[in-house]
């Protein structure tokens, strides 16, 4: 363990100074003007713009993926009830979509969860439709496409399932949806390995210190670039309009939030995407579930903690990893 430890810990301290030597070799950084005119021209609009959402109702902690991309996770002891969330981001064209559904025990408090599921706890999940009024009247009435509840019986062997003995519960189904836009994605990504996860994981670890470093050096152009490509395809999946692709763009310089980044520690590597995506999420504590990009901020209104979304992939005729999500 000491070993993997160490040369994990090199890898990373290695790769941190080929990516800051590589920032201005490689990358051409676009200015904030820049980059707002090359989103401007590049999301399209249409005459009907759906949007796809999904409402939870539980008390059990979750994690929702679609087309294998987690669109939502939530070990969140305070965040309970009913939530709901956009998936246009998941979806990269129209067809059938897949829906995988991840159940864990609840948790007791910050940092504990129960062991095992109870036999008294409840799940539900609603998949809708809806569009923005072209006359600015905000949503539509949304339609529901999908709904679904924890199954009373085991579909293999339909024998009752007794949820007080299971320590998860995964479900898989599927829905159609149609979108007027064609999302490339990470589809042409490289497909990793799991045998590669050690080398992989500090990989991944210097991309994020790198991005942590930037933060702390107010960086904004070098940061915005980074997640350009990303942003274009959020913002066509779910419609941005020009007023917002500008807000958007110049609210990190705008924002007056001092940021403390947590330290880079107790995380494990995911891989999504079919095997094409990775991050880092936390393994434990209070945040668990959360990206390992987190930091603690202070304002007079506000005080709180925040995670920022940080999905890799690498095209396969690329050698570095993009942001894609």
């Amino acid at each position: 363990m000491k070993k993997e430890w160490y040369i994990a810990f090199w890898f990373v301290f290695f790769l941190q100074g080929c990516a800051q030597e590589k920032k201005e070799q490689t990358m051409n950084i676009l200015t904030n003007s820049q980059r707002i005119d090359y989103l401007k021209k590049n999301i399209q609009r249409f005459d009907y713009e759906p949007l796809y959402q999904i409402k939870v109702r539980t008390d059990y902690n979750y994690q929702i993926l679609i087309n294998d991309f987690p669109v939502f996770t939530n070990f969140d002891y305070e965040l309970k009830g009913a939530i709901m969330f956009n998936i246009n981001k998941a979806i990269l064209l129209s067809g059938k979509q897949k829906l995988e559904i991840r159940i864990y025990p609840e948790s007791i408090n910050k940092i504990t969860q129960k062991e095992f599921l109870d036999s008294k706890g409840y799940f539900k999940l609603q998949i809708t439709q809806t569009a923005w009024r072209k006359d600015g009247g905000g949503l539509e009435e949304p339609k529901t496409i999908l709904e679904y509840e924890l199954p009373k019986e085991n579909k293999q062997t339909g024998n009752t399932i007794d949820y007080a003995k299971l320590k998860s519960f995964t479900d898989s189904l599927s829905f159609e949806a149609k979108v007027p836009y064609i999302l490339q994605g990470w589809t042409d990504g490289e497909v990793f390995k799991k045998e590669d996860s050690l080398q992989l994981k500090a990989q991944v670890a210097a991309f994020y210190q790198d991005m942590i470093n930037a933060y702390q050096k107010k960086e904004w152009d070098y940061i915005r670039t980074q997640y350009l490509q990303a942003d274009k395809e959020k913002y066509q999946a779910e419609y941005i309009t020009d007023e917002n692709i500008e807000k958007f763009q110049k609210g990190l310089e705008n924002s007056k939030i001092e940021r403390k980044f947590f330290p880079l520690e107790n995380y494990k590597l995911g891989i999504y995407g079919n095997g094409r995506i990775l991050c880092l999420g936390t393994i434990s504590g209070e945040n668990k579930g959360y990206s390992a990009l987190g930091y603690h901020y202070e304002t007079k209104e506000k005080i709180g903690d925040s995670f920022i979304s940080l999905y890799l992939y690498r095209p396969k005729d690329s050698s570095q990893f993009q942001i894609i999500r």
